[in-house]
């Protein structure tokens, strides 16, 4: 499969925006349609199986469960129809683990190569876009559709493949109905998001991604200020890797007439945890939040009321089980890794915390006065949440869950070293602060990283839904604005890393 930073993948692309434009409007979804499979093939013959019994089985399913005016039949056909959906994500999901195991146990065999360990390409994806069509035709808010060519292309869109957006049904289909036209301002909005996700992910993402590797390649070797370091790095190397896929999947779509979904919203400026969530992955967090937190709250809430659970606590108990069990599929969806399940679960445990104490910290708030402050407010709400998702970051980044506790210990050891509340120094042994020096090295290369990721921060921050508002950037002058985007250009040709990783969350 062609990276989608590829050279080969921009001749792929142009001759797709070629193709698309002679066939004119109404049979766009062909070329389109060829595209994808095409590129679903390039990752291996296996995805283009899966992706096409997908569709079929949503697009019949989907009928059967429309025509059916017997709740009861339509209940069990919807869940034949996404219990075999979720069933096939992780039964391919599983093999793969178990494979990926037998291969590293039995390297020099060479009985299992890392193509048959694989998850065929965009399954983790297409398969929720496949669920999401069924409920909403399940809840009538969807007519299924007609045409299987178009929901084929639905399922299968190429440029939603690799990484997502999860679109929902109503968006993309009624776009591939009744296509739109690419005018010049959409265009050229198109092409400065493509050169955006490329310095956050060439420039960036890359070179971050060398020293957050080095420092989680042997954690207990690093010293507690490397072990903080690095995790506070992967969060901007992860935001801007993902970010940065979605801006170029966004962008391209644009050439093509196609509006995707936005998937970020400025995540490292929420104020809790459970506003991180929302504005992180957003394809993601709100399918979570619709097909199952909501209506898992809403039941459990039912359930407590008939047992004569208390109402002060109906509402609490019910957010925090739901939380948790939505958090946890969430983590599974990354993985079945354990690493994975732990991100999930510190995540909800922040959450609940929140929910739980906020009265208490409202009243505290009110003590002090902190509302006669909103900026400073402001501030350290932004900060604890930055602090809280670097804590689940480490699971995630994490090669095991111990690995993940080793580091959280060394590091909580040596702030409270470093602060004289314990006791020692900073370097007093590897079980607490750890050795003197990082065997990690973060250059002035990785400074320069750090400091474009501020600017783009703050530009995506005063943007329009998370995106740089680029109707400021029409208002300079002609020769700044040729500059910054010659700049831009340069710094992906000449300053990425040698050998470039693939997106993270195109292995997910």
């Amino acid at each position: 499969m062609p990276e989608v930073t590829s050279l080969s993948f921009a001749v792929f692309f142009g001759l797709v925006l070629v193709c698309t434009f002679l066939t004119g409007r109404s049979r766009r979804w062909i070329p389109l349609l060829a595209a994808s499979m095409l590129f679903a093939a390039c990752g291996s013959l296996l995805s283009v199986v899966l992706l096409s019994l997908f569709s079929f089985w949503g697009f019949g399913l989907a009928r059967l469960i429309e025509s059916s005016q017997n709740p009861r039949v339509r209940r069990m056909l919807l869940l034949c129809a996404v219990g075999g959906a979720i069933a096939a994500l992780y039964a391919y999901r599983s093999v793969s683990l178990l494979g990926h195991a037998i291969q590293v146990s039995l390297p020099a065999r060479g009985l299992i190569g890392p193509e048959s360990t694989a998850v065929p390409l965009g399954l983790s994806y297409y398969s929720l876009k496949v669920v999401a069509y069924l409920f909403e035709v399940y809840a009538r808010r969807l007519p299924s559709e007609r045409h299987l060519g178009r929901f084929f292309l639905y399922v299968a869109v190429f440029l939603e493949l690799p990484a997502g957006p999860i679109d929902r049904p109503q968006a993309l289909l009624q776009q591939l109905e009744d296509p739109q036209g690419v005018d010049q301002e959409t265009a050229r909005n198109g092409l400065r998001l493509i050169l955006w996700g490329l310095v956050k992910k060439i420039f960036v993402a890359d070179r971050l991604g060398v020293y957050v590797g080095q420092v989680f390649l042997h954690p207990r070797e690093e010293p507690w200020f490397a072990l903080a370091f690095g995790t506070v790095v992967f969060g901007v190397q992860l935001y801007c890797d993902f970010s940065a896929y979605s801006d170029l999947a966004i962008g391209l779509g644009r050439l093509l007439g196609l509006r995707l979904q936005r998937n970020f919203n400025a995540p490292y400026a929420a104020r809790s945890v459970s506003d991180f969530w929302r504005r992180w992955h957003i394809s993601l967090s709100s399918w979570l939040r619709d097909y199952v937190f909501l209506p898992l709250t809403y039941k459990l809430g039912r359930v407590l009321d008939a047992i004569h659970v208390p109402s002060n606590l109906v509402d609490t108990t019910a957010f925090s089980v739901s939380v948790f069990v939505t958090m946890l599929l969430a983590g599974l969806w990354h993985g079945e890794q354990t690493t994975y399940l732990a991100w999930g679960a510190v995540l909800a445990l922040f959450m609940s915390v929140s929910v739980l104490t906020r009265k208490a910290r409202r009243a505290i708030g009110r003590r002090i006065g902190f509302g006669a402050h909103p900026r400073l407010r402001n501030s350290v709400r932004i900060l604890s949440t930055l602090v809280m998702t670097n804590i689940a970051w480490v699971f995630f980044r994490a090669s095991s869950v111990a690995d993940g506790f080793f580091i959280l210990r060394r590091i909580g050891e040596g702030i409270a070293a470093s602060a004289g509340l314990g006791p020692g120094s900073v370097a007093v042994g590897p079980l607490r602060a750890g050795p003197d020096f990082a065997r990690a090295t973060f250059g002035p290369g990785q400074a320069a990283c750090l400091l474009v990721f501020v600017i783009i921060a703050l530009v995506e921050s005063h943007g329009v839904d998370g995106e740089p508002d680029f109707a400021r950037l029409d208002r300079l002058p002609t020769w700044v604005r040729w500059s910054l985007y010659a700049t831009a250009v340069l710094a992906v040709l000449l300053l990425g890393v040698e050998e470039g990783s693939g997106f993270i969350y195109a292995g997910f």
